[in-house]
């Protein structure tokens, strides 16, 4: 189940992109968080990157950003063992 991402409030120090669904809006930077079954084990993972469009609520996820959020799980992963 995922929860609504929140916007970041940091500087993002490369071009921001522009919605690829409206192409009215540049992306912003956002956070969610997600969970999954390990084991038998639920593990809530937090601050897993996205973008979030303001204007038509698209939520994409880059390649970079999915690299990061696999991580993440990972490491959620590796701290039951």
């Amino acid at each position: 189940m995922m929860n609504r991402p929140y916007t970041e409030t940091a500087a993002v120090e490369d071009i921001k992109p522009i919605c690829k669904i409206c192409r009215n809006c540049e992306l912003e930077t956002a956070r969610f968080s997600n969970s999954i079954e390990h084991d038998g084990k639920r593990i809530e993972v937090h601050e897993l990157e996205c973008w979030l469009c303001l204007e038509c609520g698209a939520q994409p996820i880059f390649d970079d950003q999915r690299k990061r959020n696999d991580e993440r799980f990972a490491r959620a992963r590796a701290a039951l063992l």
